[in-house]
């Protein structure tokens, strides 16, 4: 193991007072990484950016005995080929001059050299090759001896300085994560000239911690994240819907939606629907309640009913039975007496029936019902002698010998002895009328002709047997012994059938 003295610390730290005051600027490669340490961490640097086969050390570049393909110059500050006789040398060995010792360099060494390291163990052989390379660290003295360089640039305080010391202050541009370096511009590692590194954190759902120059800020994370039942709009977690501009409930009909999508507007463009959004964000189109104004009428069932409703249906409006406009109620246009027709044109409306239509117990007659009898164009009672009638038929007018009973023209029967014909019924209570009426109703219903005037004398002479002087001229109206006792006697057919008429009838002609 190679083993060498360790330098103080305080060597670099004038090492890089003297860099500062010669205006050379600490220098952060591009990767983060120290030029000499080959790139382990985001460690910083004070050289600058090395050249090929070059390491930082201190605040210098010099050659790196690792990495120089050919030789390293006297000073320590090139890497050189190695292939030129005045310097020549490999693997980064320190360059030897083959011409001092009557050589020529071929492939890195001096032709017929003799290496020698008696006592070193690094540096060069004295041909162009080396006695060996130092521990990471440590830098080959002129005696073929290791020393340690102590390198604190671009570390934490507390950090090894390369050859087991702590540094003894803080180097680091970026923030110390320990004793750990770091360049400080990331979320979880964010500061600058040394501080403690912060981590960024988000201060809600749908923000984001940010480092910015070394500096926590906040952001947002982009609107439609997925964020709890929702997403995230501007910033926060939106569960119900966004309209552009901000996030809304998501339960009503202007703004309606879940899950923070875009809100929707629940209008279906139908008057009669009562556009509303449920609990769940979605939008629903129940019918609007009956009776709702709605262009021209009002809503049933969800419809603009624009003639009339009636018990949760919408009619037309045009009918006898459902007449009406404008969405009003249903109206049922009702008759006047049966002879007023009912119509409909929005409204009811009433109109006389035509003359002569049957109605109750008659017929119409310029709008009314007519009971009596018609004269012309008017309708009378009908229980005069000159107009009478019934039913609204045409009047009539009844004979002298006629009464009007009922609406009809009825014979009056004229009292008279029913012993002669006459055009009228019955005999107005002759003595001989019920006997007559009895054998024969003709006579009392119809007319008293002559058949009811020769009964009347039967009966009043009792078939002949009995004297009668109530119907002049006598007989007995043909009665079975007539023939036979005007025969014996003319004055019983030609004056009178008294007492003798009856006893010859009774006695003589066998009539009795």
């Amino acid at each position: 193991m190679v083993t060498g003295r360790k330098r103080p610390a305080i060597v670099l730290v004038l090492a890089l007072a003297a860099s500062c005051a010669e205006g050379t600027p600490p220098y952060r490669p591009p990767d983060g990484r120290s030029s000499r340490e080959g790139g382990a961490g985001p460690e910083l640097s004070a050289c600058g950016p090395c050249g090929p086969g070059l390491r930082c050390v201190g605040v210098k570049c010099e050659c790196d005995p690792e990495s120089c393909p050919g030789c390293c110059s006297a000073d320590r500050l090139s890497c050189l080929t190695g292939a030129a006789n005045n310097a020549c040398g490999a693997a980064g060995a320190p360059c030897v001059d083959c011409s001092a010792k009557s050589s020529t360099c071929a492939s890195g060494a001096c032709s017929g050299c003799t290496p020698d390291c008696t006592g070193k163990v690094c540096g060069s052989d004295g041909c162009g090759g080396k006695c060996g390379d130092c521990a990471k660290g440590g830098i080959c003295s002129p005696n073929g001896k290791c020393d340690c360089v102590a390198e604190c640039a671009g570390k934490c305080a507390g950090a090894d300085d390369g050859c087991g010391v702590p540094c003894p202050q803080n180097g680091c541009a970026g923030c110390c994560d320990g004793t750990q370096c770091k360049s400080g511009s990331e979320n979880l590692a964010c500061g600058v000239n040394g501080s403690s590194c912060a981590t960024c954190q988000a201060t809600g759902e749908c923000a984001t911690g940010m480092c910015v120059a070394g500096q926590c800020t906040g952001g947002t994370k982009p609107d439609g994240t997925a964020c709890s039942g929702g997403q995230c709009r501007a910033g926060s977690c939106c569960t119900g819907c966004w309209n552009g501009s901000a996030c809304q409930g998501g339960t009503t009909a202007a703004a309606c939606g879940k899950g923070g999508g875009a809100c929707t507007a629940c209008d279906d463009g139908l008057p009669c629907t009562a556009d509303a959004c449920s609990s769940s964000g979605s939008c629903t189109t129940p019918p609007a309640p009956s009776g709702t104004p709605c262009p021209g009428g009002a809503c049933e069932g969800g419809a603009c009913c624009t003639g009339c409703r009636s018990s949760g249906t919408c009619y037309p409006g045009n009918a006898v039975a459902h007449c009406g406009q404008g969405g009003a109620s249903c109206q049922s246009c009702g008759g006047g007496g049966g002879c007023q027709q009912a119509s409909c044109n929005g409204s009811c409306q009433l109109a006389p029936a035509p003359d002569g239509t049957a109605c109750a117990g008659g017929k119409c007659a310029g709008g009314s019902c007519c009971t009596g009898c018609l004269s012309g164009q008017s309708c009378l009672a009908g229980n005069s002698l000159g107009a009478c009638g019934t039913a609204g038929n045409a009047c009539i007018a009844c004979q002298a010998t006629q009464t009007c009973t009922n609406g009809q023209c009825t014979t009056v029967s004229v009292p008279h002895n029913g012993c002669s014909a006459v055009t009228t019924k019955g005999c107005g209570g002759c003595a001989c009328e019920a006997c007559v009426c009895g054998a024969d109703p003709f006579c009392c219903n119809t007319a008293w002709d002559a058949l009811c005037a020769s009964r009347c004398k039967r009966c009043l002479t009792a078939e002949g047997c009995t004297a009668s002087s109530a119907c002049p001229g006598g007989g007995c109206g043909g009665c079975a012994c007539q023939s036979c006792v005007c025969a014996a006697d003319p004055f019983c057919c030609n004056t009178a059938w008294d007492g003798l008429c009856a006893s010859r009838c009774l006695n003589l002609c066998g009539g009795c």
